[in-house]
């Protein structure tokens, strides 16, 4: 909040409007009570003319840029924090001027990177050879993670000023889970 505000960025907070994305509930397979969660949340974004839609949590971030278009579409730009900051950082609104002399890292997401890559439309067949074995045809686009975020959380680190960004062994999509 006090980050938009001195942005000079407009902004809304949904409060009791705003509920859980779902995301718990899909993983754990009750995609019926999820439908309805995403339904609750995508209807008052619509409601309210929401444009832009920016997200703290990367879980949250993931399942509405990556699970959602599954099952709604939508017309509004989902964000998480590190790309609207580095986008504010960008055009000059926000600016980073307090001296931090560290040595840091940074470790990859899996929400905000590898998972964080949309599904792409696959229109082919399925051929069934065998009990539990088929083909796609065409083959379906795989998701690789090499769509994920990762600029923006590096480019807002080296924009600060004493900071020094030291890159782990394996970084972007093939950085180690977190486990």
């Amino acid at each position: 909040e006090r980050v938009l505000k001195n942005a000079g960025t407009p902004f809304t907070i949904l409060q009791e409007n705003e509920s859980c994305c779902g995301s718990p509930i899909l993983r754990a397979g009750d995609v019926e009570t999820f439908k309805t969660f995403l339904n609750k949340n995508l209807d008052v974004i619509e409601e309210k003319g929401i444009k832009t839609v920016i997200f703290s949590c990367a879980g949250c971030y993931d399942t509405f840029k990556v699970d959602y278009p599954l099952y709604r579409d939508y017309d509004f730009r989902v964000l998480h924090t590190v790309e609207f900051f580095d986008e504010l950082l960008e055009q000059g609104k926000l600016k980073l001027t307090h001296d931090v002399p560290l040595t840091v890292t940074y470790h990859d997401p899996c929400h905000l990177g590898r998972n964080a890559e949309r599904y792409e439309d696959w229109n082919g067949d399925v051929i069934d050879l065998m009990p539990l074995v088929s083909i796609n045809m065409p083959a379906k686009p795989k998701r690789t993670g090499r769509k994920g975020v990762y600029d923006p959380p590096r480019n807002i680190l080296k924009k600060i000023p004493g900071l020094n960004l030291i890159e782990m062994e394996r970084i972007r999509e093939y950085a180690y889970c977190c486990g």
